[in-house]
Order: structure tokens, then sequence, then C-alpha cells
């Protein structure tokens, strides 16, 4: 098999390709501080003495009176006084400040050269990632950032050797189908990365990222959450119903209730209990996300505000990234990062809007006007705030994506148990969504990364791609890889007339959802294929999915196999509620990729 990077395209030739990182450049204290408050005097030096004009001097050698700033320059008579042209922010600093905005504005001209140069300086080289200490108080900070802005670029993914693996934890524990007779390995010939056998052509929506041609009508897969009134029609044209979503409201509330003290939440009752946090808050988030709330809008702004806190504050800072692999004792650390990263992805996602400036309509600045004064500098303060919280989770986020996009195995594609070595389909379809969600969320993620991924599920794809094993392709066909494999394949690309497209559905469709062993892992994948193919498959599937997730939550709003289906007993009922929630919020929480035009006209 060859190398899915040719060794020309990855040598290493920047600094933070071999690890070198460049040193931050540090501002150092002006030494003429002390003198600068004294007009740029040194101590002790005399003022040198200002001569007055006497009557022999010239009208040329007699210094100019000037005008007080005060003092406006008459209008001409019968003409309207000409309207300054700035902005509300200006309005409303001028009626509190108006003697200082001489100084204030040359302090800012002065500024804005000076961190002009800086940028430019910047952008000649990758800048290293910020110190994990910039994002650590990612939203409690109330001190202000520099205009300095942390930029990152995109990243190509170093050819490095292959790191040792780590010891193999337990394989997925999961429904096997017996198949008659064996099916052979498929054979995987040296093949191009541009020009893989297995998949078919790959549209590029953009130049960072690859997938299914978006509808220029929507612009994010989360734009179903944006408002109660786009989920409702969701939910009603999708085979939602006021069950399914009680159930994700109790379920919501439950969780609201196990948070734990330090904002973050834990697989309690479980096997992983107090171990692999990062994982346990990524899911919380996730399901609270996918119903549309937000640190900024919905009922549980505290909660997701908290949670983000928690793995801002969990995270550790590496020459690759933010790492949230967190601590257990399980060798899961690789599910936890990407979990989590899906979940920050999406909380980006939703706020993009909130990097803009703040800015304020003619109609809304005549209301502000009008405000008492309190109020008017409350609400300015309001909305720079919340630019400045986007900023601080935007930059925890691309810290956290570089993370993952670098953990990527050059060699074989995927992603394991630990960075850059390794490669399963269950570990792989984490991360694979972590990046598209990082691409909705604007993020610069390379295509190499897209790119790797269906190079690893040609290796372990059987049946023309119908079907994917777990680190190759094996004898037998299980149902939960093969549900992982198909939705990575529906969003890197395969549109819905690819025949093993079409037969990996199939057989998801016959074999139905897991209600007998609750394998919730299978469901939670296995639902949002049928999803987004839709159709008759859809509407069989979602009955019997729905219905059953209904009728199993308990009375305080969780859900318990009690262990059966892959990881109920590591993660417990926090790790089955969070899959049982997103399940039943599959109606809107992701926009079906196949049915654009038809879901378009039920949106108001």
């Amino acid at each position: 098999m060859s190398k899915i990077i040719p060794d020309s395209e990855v040598k290493p030739t920047h600094p933070e390709a071999t690890g070198k990182m460049p040193r931050r450049p540090v501002k150092k204290k002006l030494a003429g501080a002390a003198a600068a408050g004294n007009g740029g005097q040194a101590a002790g030096a005399k003022r040198p003495v200002k001569k007055r004009p006497t009557g022999n001097q010239s009208d040329e050698q007699r210094p100019t009176a000037r005008r007080p700033a005060s003092k406006q320059p008459p209008q001409k008579s019968g003409s309207k006084p000409t309207q300054p042209h700035h902005s509300i922010l200006d309005e409303i600093e001028e009626h509190h400040d108006r003697p200082k905005m001489t100084m204030m504005a040359l302090v800012a001209i002065i500024s804005a050269i000076a961190h002009g140069i800086v940028a430019i300086i910047l952008a000649l080289y990758m800048l290293p990632i910020p110190d994990a200490d910039e994002v650590f108080g990612i939203l409690s900070s109330t001190t202000n950032r520099s205009d300095e802005e942390e930029l990152f670029e995109e990243i190509e993914m170093p050819e490095e050797e292959m790191m040792e693996e780590v010891e193999e934890v337990e394989e997925m524990n999961e429904e096997v189908v017996e198949i008659d007779e064996v099916i052979p390995e498929p054979e995987i010939a040296p093949v191009n990365i541009n020009d893989l056998e297995l998949s078919v052509p790959i549209e590029a929506p953009d130049d960072t990222g690859v997938g299914p041609t978006p509808d220029p009508t929507k612009t994010s897969q989360f734009g179903g959450r944006s408002s109660q009134a786009s989920k409702m029609a969701l939910l009603k044209a999708q085979g939602g119903n006021t069950e399914s979503e009680l159930a994700v409201t109790n379920g919501l509330k439950w969780l609201a209730r196990v948070q734990q003290p330090d904002g973050g939440w834990d697989f309690i009752d479980a096997k992983y209990s107090g171990e692999y946090r990062t994982a346990a808050t990524g899911m919380a988030l996730m399901a609270f996300l996918g119903a549309g709330h937000t640190h900024e809008k919905g009922s549980y702004q505290t909660q997701v505000k908290r949670g983000i806190e928690f793995l801002g504050n969990n995270l550790k800072q590496d020459k690759d990234g933010f790492d949230l692999r967190g601590a257990g004792s399980g060798g899961h650390g690789m599910y936890c990062h990407a979990i989590a990263n899906i979940a920050l992805a999406e909380a980006l996602a939703m706020s993009l809007d909130s990097l803009k400036p703040p800015k304020f309509t003619p109609e809304e600045q005549a209301k502000l006007l009008k405000l008492p004064e309190g109020e008017r500098r409350a609400l300015v303060a309001r909305r720079k705030q919340k630019q400045e919280t986007a900023k601080k989770i935007q930059a925890l986020t691309m810290g956290v994506t570089n993370w993952s996009i670098r953990a990527q195995n050059p060699k074989g594609g995927g992603w394991q148990y630990s960075p850059r070595s390794g490669g399963d389909t269950s570990v792989t379809g984490w991360y694979v969504m972590a990046l598209k969600s990082g691409l909705s969320a604007k993020l610069p993620v390379p295509k190499v990364s897209f790119q790797g991924a269906t190079y690893f599920l040609n290796s372990v794809a059987a049946n023309g791609g119908a079907n994917y094993g777990y680190k190759d392709p094996g004898k037998q066909i299980r149902s939960t890889t093969t549900a992982v494999g198909l939705l990575c394949r529906m969003y890197m690309g395969w549109n819905k007339d690819n025949p093993a497209l079409r037969n990996g559905v199939m057989y998801l469709s016959k074999l139905g959802p897991s209600t007998k062993g609750r394998n919730m892992y299978y469901n939670y994948y296995a639902t949002q294929v049928l999803h987004h193919w839709g159709g008759d498959e859809w509407k069989k599937w979602n009955e019997v999915m729905r219905d059953h997730l209904t009728t199993t939550q308990t009375a305080e709003g969780y859900w318990n196999s009690g262990g059966g289906g892959h990881g109920a007993k590591e993660g417990g009922k926090l790790y089955e509620t969070t899959l049982a929630i997103m399940t039943l919020e599959v109606y809107y929480r992701h926009l079906p990729l196949y049915q654009k035009k038809s879901i378009t006209t039920e949106l108001p």
C-alpha cells in the first residue's frame, strides 16, 4: 500500500512542522516611560523659556493664535450644519468624554499604526498557537484582549515515523452478523490520494474542505436548530412528534441537574466515573447545542457557558495545539478529544455572527440615544462582551482543531488510540465529524485531512464500500462500523446514486434499530444515515427508533440499558442519555444532505 502523502509534499519546511516553535516576541518597557509622563523631559531638565512677542516682530514672526478646540468654524447664514459621520459608539462616548476625544484619537492612530506593522510582520510567518493561559478562563475573564488577535493558518500534516502503538483496548462489543460465504478482502492497490477507487469525484464547497456542494439557501448544516420555528417545521416534516420532543426536553433537564460544580459532566455510576470527563462534557454540550441551546440563547445558557469553560480549563498545550484527551485508564483519550472538538466547533458555528463588530441599525441608533445614559452604556458593553466571548471560543476551538488535524496517521489516514498511529473506523468517525464541524465554523481545515480519511475508509471497506470493518474489512459484517463508515462517506461527498451507498443503506434498513441489545452507539450513527437518506427506509426506521426511545426513558429523564451495547457499561446513563437525546434531535440537529429542496420549502 502506498503512502497517502508523497514524501515531497510533507517534508517539514516550516518551524512548526519540525516542532521548533518560534519564540513569541516580548514587548519591552520603554526606558523613557517616566520621562514620557513629564512631557518627554528628562528628570531635572530645565524647561526652555518662551519669549513673548514684541511690537518689533512682523506678522510672520509672531506666533499664530490657536483656535480653541471647543469652538466650531462659523456657519454661513442659511446653511444647514453638516452632520458628522460617526457611529453610535462615538455618539455615546462624546456625550461623556468629549474633552478627551482629541487625545484618544491620537492614541488610537498611533496604536493602529503600531499594530498594523506588527500584523504585517507576523503575517509572513506561521504564528505559534496561543498560550493555553490565554483561554483557560475562556468566558469568565473580563480583561480586555489586545488588538493583536492570535492567527491560525492551514496546517499540513508532517509525515513522521510511525509512533509505537499503545496497548490495544478491547475491541468494539457490538452485534456481528454472520454471512453465508466469506467475502474476500478487497485488494487495495497502490492509489493516488486524489484518485481513489471507491469514492466518487468530490466537489469542494470552498477552498478549505471537501464534501457535497452546499445549497446556497443554507449557510450551515446547523440551520435547522437556529430557531424554534425552523425546529418545529423540521420536526413535523421529518417524522418527529410531541412525545419525541418531550423526551428531549426531559432529557436536557436531567443533564442540567447532574452538571458538576466545576461546570463539567461525569460518567456517573459507570466504569469510567471520574475519568474521561472531557468526553462526558462534550457529549452533554452536544445534546444542548443539538436543540439550539447555546451560551448566547436558549434556556440553558449558563449550563453551556460553564461547560465550555470547563473544557478551556482542562486542556493541555503542546506543539500541536490544545489537547483535550484528559486522564483515564482505558486508553480512550482520543475519543475524548474528538468529542470535545465537535462540541466546541458547534458552539462556535452557532455564534459566528457575534464575531462581527457590534453594529446598530439607524432605527436602533435612534432608540439607543433615547435611553438613559446607564442603559445605553450597558447595552453597548453587552454587545462588545458578546464579540469578545466569541473570539475566545474561536481561539480555543482552533487550537483544539489543530491538534485533531495533526493527530491523524500520516501513513494510513485514520485515527486511533494515540496521535499519528494506527487507525480504526470508530475513532476515525468522531474525527471526521469534528473536522466537518470545524468547516461549518469557518475554520481552516486542509483537504488532505479528508483525503486521508477517505484513504483509510477504502482500506477497511467490504462489498465495494457498502460495509466497513473495524481495522480491516474482516470476514464478518459489523453493523456499527458500517453505520460509521457510511455516515463519513455521506459527509465527504458520496452522492445518493452511489451503488455502494445504496447497498449499505439497504443493509442497515433491513437490520433495523437495536432495540433488544439496545446498542445506542449503533443507533446514533445508523439513525443519521437513514435520516440523510430519507424515503420509505427512513420512515420505517424512524417509527421504530422514535417510539422505542420515547417509551424506554425513565421518569427522571435519563436512559439506562443496564450495560447493553457498545460503551454502555463504561459510560453509563450519561453516555446513553446523551446519545438518545441526539438521536431524537435528528429531525433538526443536522439538515438532511439529500433532501434540500423539499426541506427548504418547509422552513419559514
